[in-house]
């Protein structure tokens, strides 16, 4: 009754009503990241499949929650649910490391950096 399951729309509005984030291979990984709130990455099925293992990102060794199989992803989502996830304003420097290195952008100021950019280029 709790859990609703969102494949399609825009992620921004989406993460934004969202305390738990389930990706693969997805921005949405990093968005959910810089919001602060746990991700999940399930790391079976076709990620085990040696042709396509070059094509996804290895989260072990990460604060990214990784899950090998059904029963696992099954067990991180309730544990979560029990727990009643909160976004963490203050992100951890794993969370700085990963969104630097895959996105470039880790301190949140980025919104700040483009409006001067625009008002620069206006003025």
């Amino acid at each position: 009754n709790n859990l609703i399951i969102t494949t399609k729309g825009e992620s921004i509005s989406i993460l934004r009503d969202t305390t738990i984030a389930l990706g693969f291979n997805s921005t949405s990984i990093f968005e959910a990241i810089a919001r602060g709130i746990p991700v999940i990455v399930p790391n079976f099925g076709e990620c085990k499949n040696e042709k396509y293992k070059p094509y996804f990102i290895d989260f072990s060794n990460t604060d990214i929650i990784t899950t090998n199989s059904i029963k696992s992803l099954r067990n991180e989502i309730n544990k979560l649910l029990f727990e009643k996830p909160k976004i963490n304003k203050d992100l951890t420097s794993n969370q700085k490391m990963l969104l630097e290195e895959w996105v470039g952008n880790s301190d949140g100021g980025s919104n700040k950096r483009l409006l001067n950019e625009f008002k620069n280029e206006l003025d």
